[in-house]
């Protein structure tokens, strides 16, 4: 199946499209978690609701222990939605385009 899941984000329900989420794994147990909301769906906690299932996905179907969350630094609703599901801040780093990401570890049996 390889090593990236990624999924549309919709209500039960409905067509409406309010975004995505996705896991790459990154070897040694452990994933990338990515997601984004499109701005009129953001505040009601979609991303909350999504990151939790590619999380448990990840841990159930692909053996993860450990989730990767990476964000730009001024993003606080990312960085609020990180530490709202246990994450941990690690430090940062440069990403390509020259911003600087604040990035933050998950073990996900805290999930469960």
């Amino acid at each position: 199946m390889g090593t990236y899941r990624h999924w549309g984000i919709r209500r039960t329900g409905s067509e409406i499209l309010l975004g995505g989420v996705d896991v790459r794994d990154l070897g040694d147990d452990e994933v990338n978690l990515s997601y984004v909301v499109f701005p009129q769906f953001r505040r009601d906690g979609v991303a909350r609701g999504a990151a939790l299932l590619a999380l448990r996905y990840a841990e159930r179907s692909m053996g993860t222990r450990r989730a990767v969350i990476k964000m730009l630094a001024d993003n606080l609703a990312s960085v609020n939605l990180a530490k709202g599901l246990g994450a941990v801040y690690v430090g940062d780093e440069p990403s390509d385009a020259g911003a600087m990401f604040s990035v933050f570890t998950l073990f996900l049996q805290s999930l469960s």
